[in-house]
Formats: C-alpha cells, sequence, structure tokens
C-alpha cells in the first residue's frame, strides 16, 4: 500500500511535467495547470511524507489514516477557489457529463432493483427493460439540461437568422450598431457591455470566463461582454461558438447587404444613363426644330422613352410580339416621315408567348432604334428591309438599307455606334456589320432570356 502510495506521488510529478511542457504557449492552460499541480503536489506530497516514508524509515507515523483530510481538504479547497475566485478554466462541459453519467447509472441500478424485486422478473429481462427505459428518459433529459447548464442559444435558429438580417439591413449605421447589441443582450444577458480596449479578430473567453470578447461589425467597434446571465453565470465554450455562429450569419447578410447597395447604385445610374441618352436627347432635339410637326413628335418619342424607364422601375416584363410590333410601327412612321420606305413583314413569333425582362426589351428597342437613326442620318437610303429570326433563346433582328454610304468594318466616328455595341455586350448580346448590295447591313443578336 505505502509503496504504491510513493509510486502515485511520483508519477504525478512526471504527469505534470509532460502536461506543462504539452501547454507551452497556451498561457491560460499552464496558469490553470499551475494552480492545480502545486497544489495537489503539496497534498500528494504531506501524504508521502506523512504515512509512507517514516513506514519505511521505521519511524513512528505523523498521522493516522484519518489525517488524510487535511492533505485532501488543502487540494480540493485550491481547486475549488481557483475555479469560484481566480476562474482559471471552465469545468461546465465535464462536470455535467459525470453528473448526467453519475444519475443515469443509479437511476438504472435502482429500476432494475425494482424491477427484480416488485415485480420478480428475471434478472436479464429486468436488466433489459431498465436499459430501455433509461435510455428513452435520459437522452431528451439530457438535451434539456445541455440547454440550461451549457447556455445554448436562447432563440430559435429562424430567429436569429432574422434578427441578424434585420440588424444588417437596417438604414442607418447607428440603427445597426443599436440593433446588433440589442441581438447580443437578447442572447447573452451580459451584466456589461462595452468597447473593447484591445482588437478583438475571433470570439474569445477572457478572465477565465467572467468575459466574451465580440469582433467588430454591424458598423460598432469591438466589444467585451461581462458576466452571464445578468451575472449569474461564466461565458463559456458554447458561448464563443454561438457568438461566432451570430457573426456568419451577419457577416453574409452584410454581403447580401452590400451587394443590394450596388445593385440600387447600378440601378440609379441605368435611369441617368437612359434619362441623358434617350429621353434628354430627344428632348434637345426639339428645340433646334423649327418644325411644329417635327417637334411633336419629338416629343412623342421622349413620352415613349419615359414610359419605358417607368415600365422598369416597376418591374413590368412585356410580350416580345408587343414588344415587335410598337417598334414596327415606330420604325414605319419614323422611315415615311424621311421618306424611306419600309419592308417589313408581320410574321408570327413563338407559339409560346415569352415574357421579356425590362434590361432585354429596353435594348431591343434602343437598338433598332440607333440602327433607323443612322439609316435616316447617313445613308441616303430610299429602302430598308427589316427581317426578325428567333431561334431558341434569342432573337435576331437583320437591318438592310439601299443607301450609298460609304461602309466602314471598324466605326471610328460617332459615339451612336459604339453605344449600341455597349448596350448589347451589358446583356451578352452582338452587333454584325456588313456590306450589302447595294447598301449597308446590321445584324444584332438579342438574348431573350
Amino acid at each position: 500500500f505505502y509503496a504504491a502510495l510513493l509510486v502515485c506521488v511520483t508519477t504525478f510529478v512526471a504527469v505534470f511535467l509532460v502536461q506543462w511542457r504539452l501547454s507551452r504557449g497556451i498561457p491560460t492552460t499552464r496558469a490553470a495547470l499551475r494552480w492545480v499541480g502545486v497544489v495537489s503536489l503539496i497534498g500528494t506530497a504531506q501524504l508521502g511524507i506523512a504515512m509512507a516514508l517514516p513506514h519505511f524509515l521505521q519511524l513512528p507515523s505523523l498521522g493516522g489514516d484519518g489525517a488524510t483530510i487535511v492533505p485532501m481538504l488543502i487540494v480540493y479547497g485550491s481547486i475549488a477557489f481557483g475555479i469560484g475566485s481566480s476562474r482559471l478554466f471552465e469545468l461546465d462541459r465535464w462536470t455535467y457529463r459525470v453528473m448526467l453519467g453519475a444519475v443515469a447509472a443509479l437511476g438504472f441500478l435502482i429500476i432494475d432493483t425494482a424491477i427484480v424485486a416488485l415485480l420478480h422478473v428475471e434478472g436479464a429481462v429486468a436488466f433489459t427493460l431498465a436499459l430501455l427505459v433509461v435510455g428513452y428518459l435520459y437522452l431528451p433529459v439530457r438535451a434539456q439540461l445541455w440547454r440550461r447548464v451549457v447556455g445554448l442559444p436562447t432563440l430559435p435558429q429562424s430567429e436569429l437568422f432574422q434578427r441578424a438580417i434585420e440588424v444588417a439591413f437596417a438604414p442607418s449605421a447607428d440603427q445597426r450598431r443599436d440593433g446588433w447589441r440589442a441581438l447580443l443582450a437578447r442572447i447573452y444577458d451580459p451584466l456589461v457591455m462595452e468597447p473593447s480596449a484591445v482588437a478583438v479578430d475571433v470570439p474569445a473567453l477572457r478572465e477565465g470566463g467572467a468575459g466574451l470578447a465580440i469582433p467588430a461589425t454591424a458598423d460598432d467597434a469591438a466589444l467585451h461582454l461581462g458576466f452571464r446571465a445578468g451575472g449569474r453565470r461564466l461565458f463559456g465554450p458554447a458561448d464563443v461558438a454561438l457568438a461566432r455562429e451570430v457573426l456568419t450569419l451577419m457577416h453574409r447578410a452584410e454581403v447580401a447587404r452590400a451587394q443590394y447597395a450596388r445593385g440600387v447604385d447600378a440601378e440609379r445610374q441605368r435611369i441617368a444613363r437612359d434619362l441623358h441618352d434617350d429621353v434628354c436627347a430627344v428632348l434637345l432635339a426639339g428645340l433646334h426644330r423649327q418644325d411644329v410637326g417635327a417637334v411633336r413628335g419629338d416629343v412623342r418619342a421622349a413620352m415613349a422613352e419615359i414610359r419605358l424607364i417607368i415600365g422598369g422601375l416597376t418591374g413590368e416584363r412585356r410580350p416580345l410580339d408587343d414588344v415587335v410590333a410598337d417598334l414596327r410601327h415606330e420604325t414605319a412612321s419614323r422611315l415615311a416621315a424621311a421618306g424611306i420606305g419600309l419592308d417589313w413583314p408581320v410574321g408570327d413569333m413563338a407559339a409560346v408567348p415569352r415574357l421579356l425582362e425590362y434590361p432585354i426589351y429596353k435594348t431591343l428597342i434602343a437598338s433598332h432604334r440607333e440602327i433607323v437613326s443612322n439609316i435616316i442620318k447617313h445613308a441616303r437610303a430610299r429602302h430598308v428591309t427589316v427581317a426578325l429570326v428567333e431561334a431558341g433563346n434569342s432573337l435576331k433582328i437583320d437591318v438592310a438599307d439601299d443607301g450609298c454610304a460609304p461602309w466602314d468594318p471598324v466605326p471610328t466616328r460617332g459615339n451612336g455606334l459604339r453605344n449600341l455595341q455597349a448596350r448589347l455586350d451589358a446583356i451578352g448580346g452582338a452587333v454584325v456589320m456588313s456590306p450589302a448590295c447595294p447598301g449597308r447591313r446590321v445584324d444584332i443578336v438579342v438574348p431573350l432570356d
């Protein structure tokens, strides 16, 4: 007995040194190990000196077996002091597991004994029944106690996601900051919530669980949360894991908000570009005209452009047949006013009506208008032929004239054709210009999806 006692004391020293080496670079672990190791070494040394050494040296014992209570009080009292006062380490998880394991084992023994004694059931059958009862009761009870002891989220996952989205999409920085702090208060109920004095990159425990460091997010600085659940509990590893999850949700929501903001900005730029390039250009041309009829035509064209822009703002989708019909009528009117004939046969589109989004039909209309404008201004043509071919998910428009304007395979003058190419590139379309005999042909391809 005394030999085994001395072996345990010396083995303890060896294990302590191994743990000290393995915890190199982890100051919190070494702090806990230093405290526990020193007080445990003192306690076990007292046992060895007071009981084992006098026996082997044939000296009077320094104390009886009952005196072992003194070093035990030193060891366990010092560990309790380290947990309760110095907050050296977190014991929630393994304490909880040991406790529930012991309760489950005790419950199994009681049920097994009761079945055998009261119901006079054979031992093997009683063992099986007791195991089933404990198994079915243990897991649900364990899950409930885990939530209460370890501190899993008090908010359902769906509500947590919704709250994170609301915080990230709040209209102002102040509202996002206030919403973020309210969410943390709802989850952790800390006694203290204040800006962190040091930089924080990831959620981490502070002061042995008395505090929780939260990185900056939601237009707020890094925060220090103190004393979980109104001061009734310490923060633990589960709280750190939950903070990581909430920060991940916030990051994704903020990325979505940034994308939404970029989309809003792009839409504003698109509206400004359409107003400037189409509406303002038509109205400006009307200011310099002397013919009242021509001015009225410009005003009608500007109103048509404004209706298109409004349709885009409301998210209105238009049938392809209607877009083509309106464009045919408009083209015929413009060419007739310029003394140019039009051959645009009326044909059926796809058997199933197609609904076009605003960027598609706006590009289709604007591109065709630009081609017609170039013919009127520069081609000196007498006749124009338009043919449409719908193939798969794209629409090809072939516009040919019999004019005598010089053909340039790489247009370098004016912005009209360059703008035409830019518009089509933006939606994945294409434009091809080639000479005809006589005149010139322009083919544009517009994706319909």
